[in-house]
């Protein structure tokens, strides 16, 4: 038996967690009931029972994992299952939601993903990264285009806009477009003139579809992720005009909140009926939390309780008949079905993430800053769909990823940077012998 060297372990889970992500994102089977998170459910449990393999593999050591990272996610493992056990529909809780499929399972298997990530990702691999992110892109941007002109080769009964990309819905199909772009503007000021050029065209292929989707989402994580991204490499060369890109951000970003809450002269860009529904899932899922706030009414069953604890007025606006299964926002989706401590814990992995980004972005120099800054754009334009939006399997498993390689990069730097204190003092020492 020849047992692969720490190299090759570490080339090969890397490698695993990468094509997950990509077939996580561009799977779907038109000939299932469920064409789109059934699939992918199904992928991501098959590899994260492979990808699990790699943390166990030779006693792998977590000891260079910072210890708040290490109680958070343990936080969150042991919570999502005594959410799901507690639950009154177990099968639900585990497999979730049909159509949506965010059960403990999809977690479970989506959390073994960023922690595979967390400890094997390196700069070295960023070239594989960027491949996959171009594979994406490119294959959603072609055939987004193809649905926007009525090529499609799949006979959809489709009751929304025609963009609805590889995850079946147009609102999730421009929200995981505009993660590639965000990540693509960024990475595109560091390329050379010919890739810069061919980045630049796949970035306006995927702009032409998020505005031909109709969906104000896709615009908003846009403008969230390449925005704050680019204010950033903005700084990193100017603090000036650095200041004053943030400062334009924060103008930009105020008007557009306003917008979508019907004020403000952005108002008729971006306010949708869908956002003032989207008030009443939100209020219900605070309401679900607020009934039940240690475990929550049940992992993923949101749409089991919604009639319950929905507003009074909301049947009279939309009808009896219309419901929801999602309290479209994820955050308060993991407090109003999974409680306190799933929830919790959720936000406080993310709020981790963002403090190590920002820390680390400080730090990196050259082309290693250029490439984290463009990671931490497209995660900042998952988080700003997250919000409003449900998480939707081919959207979660960039979320996950994205903040496994942020974290797992700066950890590898600050790694790096403690054995070269270590080596330097080592070389100081010997010159004091030798001198003596």
């Amino acid at each position: 038996m020849v047992v692969p060297t720490k190299s090759q372990l570490k080339t090969s889970a890397v490698n695993s967690a990468l094509l997950t992500t990509l077939i996580v994102t561009l799977i779907f089977v038109p000939s299932v009931q469920d064409p789109f998170n059934s699939p992918k459910l199904w992928v991501l449990i098959l590899s994260a029972a492979w990808n699990a393999g790699y943390l166990l593999f030779r006693n792998i050591r977590f000891k260079e994992i910072a210890i708040h990272l290490k109680i958070i996610s343990i936080i969150f493992l042991i919570s999502i299952f005594i959410a799901g056990f507690v639950s009154q529909n177990k099968y639900t809780a585990f497999f979730g939601a049909y159509q949506r499929r965010d059960g403990v399972l999809a977690y479970l298997s989506l959390f073994i993903l960023f922690l595979v990530l967390v400890v094997f990702i390196e700069f070295e691999y960023s070239n594989k990264l960027r491949n996959v992110i171009l594979i994406c892109a490119g294959s959603v941007g072609i055939y987004g285009f193809m649905q926007s002109v009525g090529a499609d080769f799949v006979r959809w009964n489709n009751p929304y806009n025609a963009i609805i990309g590889t995850l079946g819905n147009p609102n999730f199909a421009s929200a995981l477009m505009a993660i590639f772009s965000s990540f693509l503007v960024v990475f595109s000021i560091a390329a050379t003139n010919k890739y810069k050029i061919f980045y630049i065209g796949l970035v306006l292929l995927l702009l032409y579809n998020i505005v031909h989707s109709q969906s104000r989402q896709g615009l908003v994580a846009f403008g969230a992720g390449a925005g704050f991204a680019l204010a950033i490499v903005i700084y990193k060369r100017s603090k000036i005009f650095g200041k004053i890109a943030f400062f334009t951000y924060l103008i930009i970003g105020g008007l557009a909140v306003a917008g979508m809450l019907q004020k403000g002269p952005l108002e008729p860009l971006l306010y949708k009926e869908s956002v003032s529904i989207r008030g009443f899932y939100w209020r219900a899922a605070i309401e679900m939390f607020k009934a039940k706030p240690i475990f929550g009414v049940g992992f993923d069953s949101y749409g089991d309780y919604f009639k319950i604890y929905r507003e009074v007025n909301y049947p009279l606006r939309y009808g009896f008949t219309i419901t929801s299964t999602n309290a479209h926002s994820v955050p308060l989706q993991m407090f109003g079905t999974g409680g306190i401590f799933v929830g919790l814990s959720y936000v406080m992995l993310m709020i981790f993430a963002f403090v190590v980004s920002i820390k680390s972005i400080r730090k990196f120099q050259g082309q290693k800053m250029y490439f984290y800054t463009a990671i931490f754009g497209a995660w900042l334009a998952y988080q700003a769909q997250s919000i409003i939006s449900i998480d939707s399997l081919g959207l979660a498993v960039w979320g996950w990823v994205l903040t496994g390689i942020l974290i797992g990069l700066e950890l590898k730097q600050n790694k790096n940077s403690r054995s070269e204190e270590h080596t330097s003092e080592l070389q100081s020492r010997q010159y004091l012998v030798c001198r003596l």
